[in-house]
């Protein structure tokens, strides 16, 4: 009884020496890694945007009857919807390659999108040229080529490695669509009369 009661107060000194004679413990943040919260709603969105200002100005487009405002207010705000669209894109996080898979629907309804704008504009060429919008539509046009190169640039910067030159090939048959109908818009193949 006596060796127990002294091995007992014997620990109960050391305890007391060591809580006072040594600092207290680092703390270390054992939780393991934190998903991080990435932005495929922002590119889906975005893609979306983009898509609706194809929409409004092939609308504005095939309604066309020699009043130029609503295919200026529709190209207008196509370029503001991609320079919007562009910011919203460079300040998102990285997509993952399963966020990228997510995006190839949205990107071939863009493309599909861009091909009935194309269309819808070739068809309107004639009152285009009529009334003398030739020079406008061509301006518009080649705005929307370098606004578009940009936005791409932008997406292939935050998709998956893996994905980067899918997307970047997708991207450049949109640019060329858009180019194509520019050239078509252009000096000598469009004159306003």
């Amino acid at each position: 009884m006596k060796f127990s009661s002294t091995v007992a107060l014997l620990c109960l000194a050391s305890g007391v020496y060591s809580l006072v004679a040594a600092p207290p413990p680092t703390r270390v943040d054992r939780s393991g890694p934190t998903l991080v919260d990435r932005d495929l709603a922002t590119a889906t969105s975005v893609l979306a945007d983009v898509k609706n200002g194809f929409g409004s100005l092939g609308t504005a487009a095939k309604d066309f009857n020699g009043d130029p405002g609503p295919l200026k207010t529709a190209a207008s705000s196509l370029l503001a919807k991609v320079d919007s669209g562009t910011t919203a894109i460079k300040n998102m996080t990285p997509l993952s390659f399963f966020e990228c898979l997510s995006l190839l629907t949205p990107a071939q309804d863009l493309q599909k999108q861009g091909k009935a704008l194309s269309d819808q504009l070739k068809a309107k060429k004639g009152l285009i040229q009529q009334y003398k919008q030739c020079a406008t539509t061509y301006g518009f046009l080649d705005q929307g080529v370098t606004k578009s190169a940009v936005l791409i640039t932008a997406v292939v910067s935050k998709v998956d490695s893996s994905f980067k030159d899918t997307v970047q090939n997708e991207g450049n048959k949109i640019t060329q669509q858009l180019k194509d109908l520019r050239d078509d818009f252009g000096p000598g193949n469009c004159l306003d009369s």
